[in-house]
């Protein structure tokens, strides 16, 4: 964010500059926190998706990005079509790109609201959408996603965080 307050060029953040600006003197201390890898769900943001327009905008602009890299599968179906047997959210290759998006999402819908974080963190692979939220340039965050569940899907087990 602060980047984005020194007027450099941050196309992708998506923290409006009005809102931005109201960040360096928040009337409630707000914290955004993004988890990692672990309490995904297999309808997680389905029920926003179907009701909130700006979710629904950017989990679709996400993944639109995702299938310039990859045609194996869709963030819709694996979030939003597929039923609880045959969804393959705990597979780190899903996982991981979606533990992106759906804090993307979330952001602009809260923003929307009117509900500005003070602070934003995350833990683990949440660091990468709270980055894009803060700091990154258009999609590079998503690329970050999609190289950390390479790695960690290839790694030996218990191997990848030594």
């Amino acid at each position: 964010m602060e980047s984005y307050l020194a007027n450099n060029d941050c196309s992708g953040v998506i923290v409006p500059k009005q809102t931005a600006q109201r960040l360096s003197q928040p009337s409630v201390n707000i914290c955004f926190v993004y988890s990692g890898q672990g309490p995904q769900w297999w309808a997680m943001g389905r029920e926003l998706y179907c009701t909130e327009p700006i979710f629904r905008q950017w989990i679709d602009k996400i993944d639109a990005e995702l299938k310039l890299v990859s045609d194996e599968w869709t963030l819709i179906d694996e979030l939003i079509t597929k039923d609880e047997h045959s969804s393959r959210i705990a597979d780190t290759n899903i996982a991981q790109p979606a533990i992106f998006a759906i804090p993307v999402a979330l952001t602009a819908l809260w923003l929307s609201w009117g509900i500005v974080p003070r602070v934003i963190v995350g833990h683990s692979v949440g660091e990468i959408p709270a980055a894009f939220v803060g700091v990154y340039a258009h999609f590079s965050a998503l690329n970050m996603s999609l190289f950390r569940r390479m790695f960690t899907r290839h790694s030996p087990i218990g191997e990848c965080c030594k």
